[in-house]
């Protein structure tokens, strides 16, 4: 045999055991495929999560405002959600990839002159997030307080 026929007969072998085991892997696979999520099933769960409802508790310089929010919603969800309930009503400026920040609350403005500002705490702990970032849990105490940013 001639090195050329030799080349011809190792590259059939080799190509035909690629095409054997893929064919073995294919099979293989087949079974721990993942079904297709079909666009019904996808807006179902979305439908789901949006119904599922929690409680929060605002509480502005010491009225209470309870609401219910979707789950996953933000302060800033909940501060909305008041204000289309209740006598609540805010004012702010919303800064592209910042969040939106609070200027006025119930009529009450934020007053740099004199470094008053309002601040909000998470069940009694000063937030370190914006209220477009922080996602409420069931049950959290939002209190918003006027005063000097750093008491």
């Amino acid at each position: 045999m001639n090195k050329g026929t030799l080349f011809l007969l190792f590259f059939v072998v080799l190509l035909g055991g690629g095409v054997a085991m893929s064919a073995s892997l294919m099979d293989r696979t087949e079974s721990i495929v993942l079904a297709p999520r079909t666009l019904e099933s996808l807006v179902s769960e979305n439908q789901q999560l949006s119904e599922e409802k929690i409680l929060v508790n605002l509480e502005i310089e010491g009225i209470g405002y309870q609401v219910s929010v979707a789950l996953g919603s933000s302060v800033y969800g909940a501060m909305v959600q008041a204000q289309e309930t209740s006598d609540l009503s805010f004012e702010g400026i919303e800064y592209s990839g910042i969040g939106f920040f609070m200027e006025k609350i119930n009529g009450l403005r934020q007053n740099p002159r004199v470094g008053k500002y309002w601040i909000y705490y998470i069940n009694g702990v000063s937030a370190k997030v914006g209220i477009s970032v922080y996602i409420i849990k069931d049950n959290d105490v939002i209190s918003w307080k006027y005063e000097k940013e750093y008491e």
